[in-house]
C-alpha cells in the first residue's frame, strides 16, 4: 500500500490538467501549460505526488515513536509551507496582468477628485478660473481612454459640456460641474468593478499566501520553541506541585472554617427568626404556624388538644417596684422553667408582655391541668432575688363545636380571667368542664 501512494499522487495533477485543458477547448500539449498557469486549484494539485510520498514513507517507516511521528511532522511542515507558497506563487502570475487595471482605476479617482474640487472651488469662489484644472483633466482623460475607450465614452457628454464652459473664465455652472463630478466617479466605479474582475482575486490571494507564509513559519518556530519549554514547564510543574498541595490544604482548612462560621451564623438567624429574643421561647409568628398546624391534626383525627394560657400576677407592680431589668430578668426564668417543665411534643412560647401560651397536642384536660399546676408550683417555689413571683393559668380543651384556633384561645382566656380573681391559681375552661359534665350525665 505505501508503494503505490506515491504513483497514485503524480497520476492526479495528470488528469486534472487534462481535464481543465479539454474543458476550455485548448489543443494539447501546449493547452496542458494554458489550463496550468490559469487554474489555481491546479497549483495545489501539484503537491499531491510528494504529499503521498512523504505519507508512503510515515506507512513504510518501522513503528518506532521517533521514526512514525518524525515522518508525519515532516509531512505536515511540508503541507503548511507550500500551500501558501503556491498561493504567492499564482497570485504573482496573476498580478501582472492587473497592473495596468489599478493604475487605469488610480487616474480616475484623481480625475475624480480634481473634478469634485472644481466644484467645492466654484460653489466657494463664483467665477473662478479653472483652465489649469482643465488642461491636467484633459490630460488624465486621454491616458485613461488609452485603456478604457468603452469606459471613457460614458462621460463624453458630461465631459464636453464642462470643457466648453471651463474654457471661458467665470462661464462654468454649478450644475455643470456637478454633472461632471458625478460622471467622474460614475467613471471611477467602472474601472474599479473591471480592475477586480480582472485581478481575480489577486490581492486576496496574496495577502492569504503571505499571512500563510508567515503564520507557518511562526507555528514552526513555535512548536521548536514549545518543545524546549516543555521540560522547563515540567520541572517547574514538579516544584509547584508540593506548594500548591500545601496551599490547596489551607484553602480547604479556610473553607471549614468558613463553613462552620456559615453554619453558626445560619443557626443564629434561625434562632432570631424564631425565637423570642429575651425569653428564648418561641415568639408569636411561629406559635402561629405550629398552632395551625396541631389544630389540623387534632380535628382530622378526632384527637385531644389542650391549651394552657398564663399570666404572671402583679407583674406591672414588680417592674414599678425594681425597675425593668428586673422584670426582664423573671421573664428570663419564667421561659427557662416552661422549657424544663413541659414535654417534647408540648410547644411554648411568649403570647405577650407577660403572657404565655403552650400548646399541648393529644392532651386532655385533665393531663393539661395537672401539667399546669405543676408549671405553677415551680414558678411559686424558684428562688426570686426580690420577692415571691407566681402565676395565673387558664386550661381549655377542644371541643366538637370549636372550629377556629381563636375559640380555644377565648376559652382558655375565660379559664385565665377566673384564676386572675385570686392569682396563684389553675383554673379550667367552663365551657370544656360543662361539655364534661353533660356527656358525664
Amino acid at each position: 500500500m505505501a508503494s503505490l501512494l506515491l504513483p497514485i499522487g503524480l497520476l492526479f495533477p495528470v488528469l486534472a490538467t487534462i481535464f481543465v485543458a479539454l474543458q476550455a477547448g485548448t489543443p494539447l500539449p501546449m493547452g496542458l501549460w494554458l489550463a496550468q498557469r490559469g487554474t489555481p486549484w491546479l497549483w495545489m494539485v501539484d503537491v499531491l505526488p510528494l504529499l503521498m510520498g512523504l505519507l508512503g514513507r510515515f506507512l513504510a517507516t518501522p513503528s518506532t515513536v521517533t521514526n512514525r511521528y518524525g515522518a508525519l511532522l515532516l509531512t505536515v511542515l511540508v503541507l503548511i509551507c507550500l500551500f501558501p507558497s503556491g498561493m504567492m506563487l499564482f497570485a504573482w502570475q496573476e498580478a501582472r496582468g492587473s497592473v495596468q487595471a489599478l493604475r487605469t482605476t488610480r487616474l480616475a479617482g484623481t480625475l475624480q477628485t480634481m473634478a469634485l474640487r472644481s466644484y467645492i472651488q466654484l460653489s466657494q469662489k463664483p467665477g473662478s478660473d479653472l483652465r489649469k484644472d482643465l488642461a491636467r483633466m484633459s490630460q488624465i482623460r486621454k491616458e485613461i481612454k488609452q485603456s478604457a475607450p468603452l469606459a471613457v465614452q460614458t462621460m463624453e457628454p458630461a465631459w464636453q459640456a464642462f470643457y466648453q464652459e471651463t474654457v471661458k473664465p467665470g462661464k462654468l455652472s454649478l450644475s455643470t460641474s456637478l454633472r461632471m463630478r458625478e460622471a467622474a466617479e460614475k467613471l471611477t466605479h467602472t474601472l474599479e468593478e473591471d480592475a477586480r474582475a480582472s485581478g481575480s482575486g489577486t490581492a486576496d490571494v496574496l495577502l492569504v499566501g503571505v499571512l500563510g507564509t508567515l503564520i507557518s513559519l511562526g507555528l514552526i518556530l513555535q512548536f521548536f520553541s514549545q518543545l524546549r519549554q516543555l521540560e522547563q514547564q515540567l520541572q517547574a510543574t514538579h516544584k509547584q506541585h508540593t506548594v500548591t498541595s500545601k496551599q490547596l490544604e489551607a484553602v480547604n482548612a479556610q473553607l471549614e472554617e468558613a463553613n462552620r462560621r456559615l453554619e453558626s451564623a445560619n443557626s443564629q438567624l434561625e434562632q432570631t427568626t424564631t425565637r423570642d429574643a429575651l425569653t428564648g421561647l418561641n415568639n408569636r409568628r411561629t406559635l402561629d404556624e405550629r398552632f395551625n398546624i396541631e389544630w389540623s391534626r387534632a380535628l382530622r383525627y378526632n384527637e385531644p388538644f389542650a391549651v394552657l394560657l398564663m399570666d404572671l400576677d402583679y407583674f406591672k407592680a414588680y417592674n414599678d417596684s425594681f425597675g425593668s431589668q428586673a422584670g426582664d430578668a423573671v421573664l428570663q426564668t419564667i421561659g427557662t422553667l416552661l422549657q424544663h417543665s413541659i414535654r417534647i411534643s408540648d410547644f411554648a412560647s411568649r403570647y405577650g408582655g407577660e403572657e404565655f401560651l403552650v400548646l399541648l397536642p393529644h392532651t386532655g384536660e385533665e393531663e393539661a391541668t395537672r401539667l399546669a399546676e405543676r408549671i405553677r408550683a415551680a414558678i411559686q417555689a424558684a428562688p426570686w432575688k426580690h420577692r415571691g413571683v407566681t402565676i395565673s393559668i387558664g386550661v381549655a380543651e377542644r371541643t366538637s363545636n370549636m372550629t377556629k384556633t381563636a375559640e380555644l384561645v377565648d376559652a382558655a382566656d375565660v379559664a385565665l380571667y377566673q384564676a386572675k380573681k385570686t392569682r396563684n391559681r389553675v383554673c379550667r375552661s367552663l365551657i370544656v368542664s360543662s361539655e364534661n359534665h353533660k356527656k358525664a350525665a
